[in-house]
């Protein structure tokens, strides 16, 4: 009994007689199935099983609360938040009389409620001895450096916190809560704390003295965020600056949970005012964490070789990929003109040859008029709808995983490998573009890159930044800058490749290779 958009019907019509019976058989099996524990009651009970209700069906926990509690305003309401398995297609409303629920369901059985914002399913409803035992997911998807210590103050000490924290008339509003700085102020256009700001008070230094004694802490926390959220207020999905703050962070959540589902019953907790409050030390030094290819500061562009194909690939989606769909008009305007090694190789192509060019750009080798067969593919999208205004012949894919059938008169495939994130993929990509061609033109990067503010830098993995002036953007790309001798001992790597040549054209590799 799931929602089916093309099987709509009017808002407030009802449903048949022979129909409710018929549909309601099938709601109970799918109960049976589900939550066994729960039974059928032929009697009136408090309780109503309400099949077609759940957010799988496109009704909200607030249309629930807008349809049921007209008929009992301390109505209760057991829910299943999400569509993960298993799928519940209902709800349990529960209610202060048997007579308040006999009259919701009276009212409400076989209807589409007016209530509902779109057309829908009917509500079928039963009455039920008990509502669902509920079993408590394991911690298994916890993550192993997460510790939680439950009612680690006493209540008096929770209760002079609070006292202190909403007594701030300090207090700043934010749009989605009310937040109060210690130590620093935290800024959230940089996710840092480096401002100074009113010092911590007694009754939470006493607390950090408490933290720091109890070993949760190894470092005196110096900054401390508290968050005052009023009933129906949250703060958006985020993610922090790791590198901004030295490790552990804790936060203390005190006077109430917050809105959500009891993981033990799906009932309902009702939403009330909660406090948050977080202490971390502030990171003055250079974060030297080995996560160079996440960490979040900046070490002038300087990267991590990724320890496995996952890794180069998560590297290669975030700082390429990703980078090249946010600049690919820019990109467009700045590069308009070929190098010289690329028209010679192009020039020496017999006429009416059919040519690949892999990693095309926005398309500037597709675009000369000379007697050759030539199709572009690149993996942005942006750039492909570049090239595809031109007039040109072009598809999306991904160098190591071509569409292109075998037997190409040519590939080119300029600065791309660069790009690639690993040793091996970087080999399976020049083995991909050999399958597909007789010969082949690649073009990298040579030995050194000039970054940010012109340093010369001899590590082989970076990021390099791309500026866009008139907007103040900066985006940051992988490159992995090839040593002397590297580009020959990677080619050499590939199974049935022969390198014809390999010269130089300000600074740039370029390779010409066949296949064997």
């Amino acid at each position: 009994m799931y929602y089916n958009p093309s099987k709509e019907r009017r808002v407030g019509c009802k449903l048949d007689p022979g129909k409710i019976l018929r549909k309601t058989h099938k709601c109970w099996e799918q109960l049976r199935r589900h939550d066994p524990d729960v039974e059928i009651s032929e009697e009136v009970t408090e309780h109503l099983f309400v099949s077609n209700s759940s957010v799988l069906c496109g009704v909200s926990l607030e249309e629930l609360e807008e349809i049921f509690q007209p008929f009992d305003a301390n109505a209760s309401f057991t829910v299943f938040p999400n569509k993960s398995s298993p799928f519940r297609s209902y709800s349990f409303v529960s209610f202060s009389t048997k007579e308040q629920a006999e009259a919701a369901r009276e009212a409400l059985h076989g209807t589409i409620p007016a209530q509902l914002r779109v057309s829908h399913q009917p509500f079928l409803i039963s009455y039920v001895h008990q509502l669902p035992s509920g079993v408590i997911a394991d911690n298994a998807a916890k993550p192993g450096d997460l510790f939680l210590t439950e009612d680690y103050i006493s209540e008096e000490e929770e209760k002079a916190l609070t006292d202190m924290i909403l007594g701030n008339e300090d207090a700043n509003a934010l749009k989605h809560r009310a937040v109060i700085h210690y130590g620093y102020e935290f800024d959230y256009s940089q996710n840092a704390a480096f401002k100074p700001t009113k010092p911590i008070p007694p009754l939470i230094n006493k607390l950090i003295d408490k933290l720091v004694a109890d070993s949760h802490v190894t470092v005196r926390p110096d900054q401390v965020t508290v968050n005052v959220y009023e009933p129906g207020q949250g703060i958006p999905s985020h993610y922090d600056r790791h590198s901004s703050f030295e490790d552990p962070i804790v936060c203390l959540r005190i006077v109430n949970r917050k809105h959500d589902i009891n993981p033990l019953t799906h009932r309902v907790v009702p939403r009330r005012l909660r406090i948050s409050v977080t202490f971390r030390k502030t990171r003055h030094e250079p974060c030297q964490c080995p996560y160079k290819e996440f960490c979040d500061w900046d070490r002038e562009g300087e990267m991590a070789v990724p320890s496995d194909d996952k890794s180069a690939l998560r590297l290669e989606n975030q700082y390429v990929s990703e980078v090249y769909e946010s600049i690919a008009s820019h990109f467009d305007e700045t590069r308009l003109s070929g190098w010289t090694g690329v028209k010679k190789f192009m020039n020496s192509l017999p006429a009416f040859s059919v040519v690949y060019d892999v990693g095309c750009g926005n398309g500037k080798y597709l675009l000369p008029n000379d007697n050759l067969l030539k199709i572009g593919c690149d993996r942005s999208q942006m750039l492909c709808e570049i090239v595809q205004k031109k007039g040109c012949m072009v598809v999306r894919a991904d160098a190591l995983s071509l569409p292109f059938r075998e037997g190409a008169d040519a590939v080119l495939s300029i600065a791309v490998l660069h790009h690639i994130a690993s040793p091996q993929r970087r080999r399976n990509m020049i083995a991909e573009i050999l399958r597909d061609s007789v010969i082949e033109e690649v073009a990298k990067e040579t030995s050194r890159l000039k970054v940010h503010d012109g340093k010369e830098f001899v590590q082989q993995d970076l990021l390099v930044p791309w500026r866009i002036d008139e907007k103040g953007e900066t985006f940051m790309r992988y490159y992995h800058v090839f040593e002397e001798g590297e580009m020959d001992e990677l080619l050499r790597s590939v199974n049935g490749c022969h390198i014809e040549s390999i010269e130089k054209e300000q600074g740039n590799y370029i390779a010409v290779i066949a296949k064997q």
